[in-house]
């Protein structure tokens, strides 16, 4: 069996004054895991980990940038760096109390650990520097720092007030010396990374700064996905030349990440001092185990193990049958539930209109179905690729049924997970030669439902030409479609379809200029632009959703006001009754806002009347009037 030194990083929680102050998050080093560990584990199926060690050949680099899929394998590269810069440079395992920080106005506390209670936390109010122990940051925390202005540390954080005394002060303010830790992750899409550029500068004496940045950056707003990935890596460029940062890809393909997730399952085995039955079926197992959304693999592996365990006496050889208890996990049931799933009574019963686009992804999930069926039985399947063409004009809900059908198949087991990612295709595109394929194979790797929204922007900055970034996108992309197209869920959309004129309809543009992606398309879905009815319908639906209650005469105004719009070429679609929604809330906030405070009831502050309506609707004829640029100029002459 290969042996892996490192299964995962020490990360380690503590609170300061004996528990009643702040929480201080850190990485507990083990000067055993350096250089000599890093090239075991590479040789033994890390193949994440194979630039790392590469760049740990080199000379240190003081500020460290490593680029991940998730946290638990940044923190990984940063314990491998960590001990191995440790051993380099010759640190000594602690640091002299007196010599914490170059600020002679500072004053700290004595941090003192109970040797035979190691992960227990006393008295201490302060943080000492320890090139064994890494404070771990996010970036968010270190943006609301910035001008004094402090979260609330003990407990959830929010936003708090100019800080004036020293107890204000965070833990990690005080790390001068010593490395230090900050993780961009998620909610790194909310955030200016020119503030993190900036506050990055008080950490410019430190012996090493490690910026762990996990790739799936997104900001969700009222459903929809939103990309924010093109400028944060312009900015995160900036970091790299401010600070002259080493930068290190922690990246592989799915075969090699399988081999290691396997090899990783058969380490806690032995860890846990168990074994497996002869005929034991790993495989499937780390597949059922590593398709839980929680990204810390290595962890949730162990806590399984732990759990299939917690009732068994004395370590004997686990069979599959001991597994099973994972069924009581809703994700990972081996059976099928009968019962209809949610994403399906939601496709059903919450989406106004869209009976073609119901009816054909029924279809996509039965065939998927029957052929799973089929094969179960031994009699082969057809191949079924699972690839498909999303058509319509904006507003008209592709990400959300996209959204639907992933979760669809998730809950059928027909995929591995409902991950779902939508991306521009213009993201997929490098920032230089080379780094396409990366971009387009980690999608691949880290998502089961991927939506290219826009598909034709891959190539729309030359008029429907490739270039050689495009050209490596595209041919990255076919490589994938060709792999994963039974086993993962793909779907391009865009504006197109039989009511599109041929200047105008950009989908067709992109497939005639792709043949290669064009083949490998299943079925296209055409999404038909909302009928006056159905935004009446989708209106009074947002309403109902949010506790409104309007007059008898609201549909018919709705839809009248409809009746128009939809007849304009720039339409948008469900997204307009949401926008009249706005309007119609603000008008009701400014009415109320008339009433005297000791005389309004919830039922003012659930209804929408008549009048509110009919202002929202003058306000929003009057907004796209004023964005067309309509008015003409009067002909005439001066008097």
């Amino acid at each position: 069996m290969k042996k892996l030194n490192l299964l995962k990083p020490d990360y380690r929680t503590g609170y300061l004054n004996n528990g009643k102050g702040e929480e201080v998050n850190y990485l507990q080093l083990n000067p055993e895991m350096g250089m000599y560990s890093l090239e075991q584990d590479v040789k033994n199926g890390a193949e994440q980990y194979r630039e790392l060690l590469e760049f740990s050949k080199k000379k240190p680099s003081q500020f460290v940038v490593i680029n991940c899929t998730n946290k638990e394998e940044g923190l990984m590269a940063v314990t491998y760096l960590a001990n191995i810069y440790n051993e380099r440079e010759q640190v000594e395992d602690y640091m002299d109390e007196n010599d914490i920080s170059d600020e002679e106005d500072l004053e700290f506390e004595d941090f003192i650990m109970d040797e035979d209670e190691e992960d227990e936390w006393e008295n201490q109010s302060s943080w000492e520097e320890n090139p064994g122990k890494i404070p771990v940051i996010s970036s968010k925390q270190l943006c609301y720092y910035q001008g004094n202005i402090f979260p609330s540390f003990r407990g959830p954080m929010g936003f708090g007030t100019t800080a004036d005394t020293k107890s204000n002060i965070p833990y990690w303010h005080y790390v001068r010396k010593e490395a230090i830790c900050i993780v961009g992750e998620d909610e790194f899409g909310f955030l200016d990374l020119h503030s993190i550029i900036s506050e990055l500068k008080r950490y410019k004496k430190n012996r090493h700064v490690y910026f762990v940045v996990v790739n799936n950056w997104k900001i969700e707003i009222e459903g929809d996905v939103y990309s924010d990935k093109e400028e944060s890596e312009f900015d995160l460029c900036e970091l790299i030349l401010e600070y002259a940062a080493g930068t290190i890809d922690i990246t592989t393909d799915t075969e090699h990440r399988k081999k290691y997730y396997e090899t990783l399952f058969d380490n806690w085995i032995k860890e846990k001092s168990y074994s497996l039955e002869k005929g034991f079926p790993k495989a499937k197992i780390v597949k059922k185990i590593t398709s839980f959304h929680n990204p810390s693999k290595a962890e949730i592996m162990e806590k399984v193990i732990n759990y299939v365990a917690k009732d068994i006496e004395e370590p004997r050889a686990l069979s599959e049958k001991d597994f099973q208890v994972i069924n009581k996990f809703r994700m990972l049931r081996f059976e099928n539930d009968e019962k209809e799933h949610q994403a399906t009574k939601k496709l059903k019963n919450s989406l106004v209109g869209l009976d073609s686009v119901k009816e054909q992804v029924y279809g996509i999930v039965e065939i998927m179905k029957y052929n799973k069926r089929r094969k179960e039985m031994g009699l082969g399947s057809n191949n079924y690729h699972n690839v498909h063409l999303l058509l319509g004009a904006p507003g008209t809900a592709k990400t959300t049924v996209a959204q639907l059908l992933g979760e669809i198949m998730a809950e059928e087991r027909l995929i591995g997970t409902n991950r779902f990612i939508s991306v521009n295709g213009a993201e997929l595109k490098g920032m230089y030669v080379g780094h396409s394929a990366p971009k387009v194979k980690a999608l691949f790797d880290d998502y089961d439902v991927i939506l290219i929204d826009e598909a034709y922007s891959i190539t729309a900055e030359n008029n429907g030409e490739t270039d050689s970034f495009s050209q490596e996108a595209i041919s990255q992309l076919l490589i994938e479609l060709e792999k994963h197209g039974m086993d993962k869920l793909v779907m391009f959309a865009g504006y197109g379809g039989k009511h599109v004129n041929e200047k105008d309809n950009k989908m067709k543009q992109f497939l005639k200029a792709n043949p290669g992606i064009q083949s490998r398309i299943n079925s296209t879905i055409y999404f038909d632009s909302y009928t006056p009815d159905q935004m009446a319908d989708i209106f009074l639906c947002h309403a109902k959703n949010s506790k409104f209650s309007l007059e008898k005469e609201a549909r018919e105004m709705v839809k009248e006001y409809f009746s128009e719009r939809v007849l304009e070429p720039d339409f948008g679609n469900g997204r307009e009754a949401r926008s009249l929604l706005e309007n119609t809330t603000m008008e009701a906030a400014k009415r109320i806002a008339k009433i005297p405070e000791n005389k309004r009831t919830k039922k003012n502050y659930q209804l929408l009347s008549k009048e509110d309506i009919k202002k929202a609707i003058e306000k929003q004829k009057e907004s796209f009037l004023m964005q067309k640029g309509m008015a003409k100029e009067k002909c005439g002459f001066a008097v």
